[in-house]
Formats: C-alpha cells, structure tokens, sequence
C-alpha cells in the first residue's frame, strides 16, 4: 500500500480539526463536554466551537455555523437537537468536512 495515499477514514479517526456544531456555554451539556475534553485533551489541532448564540465558548472565539470558519475542518461533531441536525449536515457538506460524528437524541429511538 503506498504510504503517502491518505486514507479515507482518517477524518474521523485522525483528524487534523474539529468543529463540534452545538458547543454549549453550560457546564455538562454534551456540546460543553465535547469542547473541554478535546481541550484538555491535548487535542493538536484547532478545535472550532460552533453556536449561533455564543459569541465565546471556553474562552474561544464561537462561529455562529461550520461555513463561517475560516479554516478547513476534518471532523464536525454534531450535538443539536434532532430538527436541526439535518441543516447542520448540510453546511458542513457545503464547507467541505470530510466526516461528521452526530451525538443527539428524538430521531426514533425513542418511539415513533
């Protein structure tokens, strides 16, 4: 296998940035948990908080959706409520993410 070929999953598994959609300003919100673990973490690369509503989530500048970072994003995780999951999906398929990662709940695991 030729080394320099990059593999396909590696977005998800090594990715070189993460934007978590539904980065949250309170404590032990799954969004919050996700930010703060990839920070103190150690994660290396540049982790991009993501909230319409926030201006700033542990201490770092919030975009208001993926299409507004500047930067690329490997990873997007996305922890919005259902109804807003699919949109969010969207912009990151229009800004180019390579994987994405969706932690929510009220699709039909719960009835219906």
């Amino acid at each position: 296998m030729n080394k320099t070929k990059k593999h396909s999953l590696d977005s998800l598994f090594r990715p070189r940035s993460v934007a978590v959609v539904g980065a949250s300003r309170k404590r032990y919100q799954i969004g919050h948990e996700i930010v703060r673990n990839l920070v103190s973490g150690n994660f290396q690369g540049p982790v991009y908080p993501v909230n319409p509503k926030a201006k700033v989530v542990h201490s770092m500048h919030c975009y208001h959706k993926v299409s507004a970072i500047p930067g690329a994003v490997d990873l997007a995780i996305i922890t919005v409520p259902a109804k807003l999951v699919l949109e969010a999906a969207r912009d990151c398929g229009r800004s180019g993410v390579k994987g994405l990662v969706v932690i929510t709940a009220g699709f039909s695991e719960i009835g219906g």
